[in-house]
């Protein structure tokens, strides 16, 4: 490997190897010492040494008897091809291990709740793998997830739902319970199970923002024909109508991931149907050319954990 450099004007091209050598020799204060070390000739040394100063135009090294000694000039040569060495050393280490997905950085797209779920565990086992791996994580809608997913803005989108062959490569997850978030007062925070014949009648609190519509579906879905429920939408966070469950307002639907935080006065409970939970999927979706090493062991991560996801191309 060779380093390029300007002397007065004039473009040398130096080896590494030879600054190497050129240190070596400085640390024993003798080329056979350094040749010893290093486990080659000494002549070997010597001839690099030599060739190095007739390129730099400057005697690095004072001859003696009793062994090689810098000279002035030397000594400040060699404590700058020190520094650099180092740094190019550094670099190399971090250039391979950030190859190796060891470092770098991610950014997940996500737009459920991190208190609970099967993410923040994956998140969680990235993280003791990969610690120097910076995560960013991003919240918003569907639409604007995928949007940041196209535009490269993040390296992968985690929404619910089935696989849309036309947002790019996918991934089927994991499946998570729709839950139900009532008062701590209500006659059904009583029940260990509930079913959906028993919402009737119910106020429910939704937000306006993603994956409310999703859960509106749901809610619409698995209602009877003819008793449509009252469904109030607010535009605020769900926590904020977490809140509001917990003051009496209403009842709320969410995915089994927001059940890790707990709000005053609410209680979750599972919704079935047919004496089965009510399940949602999850979706992974990126982008065919994205070669972030990072994202790639990520990814790696979420088939080792989900073996029986299926990739859609």
């Amino acid at each position: 490997m060779r380093l390029l450099v300007d002397r007065q004007g004039v473009q040398v091209m130096l080896d590494l190897q030879s600054l190497r050598y050129a240190v070596l020799v400085a640390d024993h204060h003798s080329f056979r010492k350094a040749a010893v070390a290093l486990g080659v000739h000494q002549s070997a040394i010597g001839r690099r040494v030599r060739s190095l100063e007739d390129a730099i135009g400057v005697s690095i090294f004072e001859r003696r008897s009793g062994g090689a000694y810098l000279t002035g000039a030397g000594a400040e040569f060699v404590a700058t091809i020190r520094r650099v060495l180092q740094e190019i050393d550094t670099a190399i280490s971090v250039a391979g291990v950030a190859g190796l997905g060891a470092t770098g950085r991610i950014t997940v797209g996500w737009y459920a709740s991190l208190s609970s779920g099967e993410l923040r565990a994956t998140l969680v086992d990235y993280i003791g793998r990969y610690p120097a791996v910076m995560i960013r994580v991003v919240e918003g809608s569907r639409s604007r997830l995928i949007a940041s997913l196209k535009s490269k803005e993040i390296d992968i989108a985690i929404v619910a739902g089935k696989v849309d062959r036309m947002i790019g490569d996918a991934m089927s997850l994991w499946s998570e319970r729709i839950m139900v978030a009532v008062p701590q007062e209500h006659p059904l925070a009583a029940h260990s199970r509930i079913h959906w014949q028993d919402l009737k009648g119910e106020r429910f609190l939704l937000t306006s923002q993603d994956p409310a519509p999703e859960i509106h579906d749901i809610l619409i879905g698995h209602v009877a024909a003819g008793d449509k429920p009252t469904i109030l939408s607010h535009d605020v966070s769900r926590e904020n109508v977490l809140s509001m469950v917990g003051a009496g307002q209403g009842i709320s639907l969410l995915h089994e991931c927001g059940t890790g935080a707990t709000y005053p006065g609410v209680v979750y409970r599972e919704i079935y149907r047919d004496g089965e939970p009510t399940l949602v999927d999850n979706v992974a979706y990126w982008l065919t050319a994205n070669d972030n090493p990072a994202f790639r062991r990520f990814l790696s991560l979420l088939r080792e954990r989900y073996p029986g996801g299926t990739r859609v191309p």
